[in-house]
């Protein structure tokens, strides 16, 4: 925001002045008060603080600003071309709280931003995640599958590995460890029906 009271100075001659012709020039010195620091500050913003939206000049009296603005019209269009908003008293306080709603909406936005990259990167985990959670689950199937089968030779049928290691053991071959009675158990139930058994539950 930029502040100016060299504007005053040819608005008390424009309201002191009695003779009409004068009275005009003073006004005209107003006039081109404002335009050159209209000017001044579109070319500082533009060079230095070009990430600015938009520069406000206050003018501290209202009565300058509003007779400058009456005398030429023309000085609106080239404050909106040099992106500078003239105010006064009367509403500057309407824009100082305009620009910190602004603030808090851009902070909001930059807020919501974040938390949509964030949720982004979210999403694309849990879909990864997912991947891998479906090729285990094929490779526990395929474990689960290959176990069964080595158990049903270790126990399941009339020549089963544990039935032969048990008529090793009755040809006079003592093992110095000895085979889960579990395992023996199911062997000798599966040779005796002659079929495969189911895996036993947990114990």
């Amino acid at each position: 925001m930029s502040f100016s009271l060299s504007h005053n100075t040819a608005y008390d001659k424009y309201c002191s002045e009695a003779e009409e012709e004068k009275r005009k020039l003073h006004l005209n010195a107003l006039v081109d008060s404002f335009r050159k620091h209209i000017k001044e500050l579109a070319k500082y913003q533009k060079v230095k603080i070009s990430h600015i939206g938009w520069t406000i000049l206050f003018c501290p009296v209202e009565g300058a600003l509003q007779t400058a603005l009456y005398a030429d019209s023309n000085l609106l269009e080239e404050v909106q071309k040099a992106r500078v908003i003239l105010t006064g008293p009367l509403f500057l306080t309407g824009f100082i709280h305009l620009i910190g709603q602004l603030w808090q909406y851009e902070k909001r936005n930059r807020s919501i931003e974040k938390i949509t990259e964030l949720a982004k990167k979210l999403l694309d985990k849990l879909g990864k995640f997912g991947e891998e959670m479906k090729k285990l689950e094929e490779s526990l199937g395929k474990a689960i599958k290959s176990y069964k089968s080595a158990y049903n030779y270790l126990v399941s049928g009339k020549e089963s590995v544990i039935i032969i290691a048990k008529r090793v053991e009755e040809c006079g071959i003592t093992p110095t460890t000895s085979l889960p009675n579990t395992w023996v158990e199911e062997a000798i139930a599966s040779e005796e029906q002659g079929k495969l058994l189911p895996l036993p539950e947990k114990r």
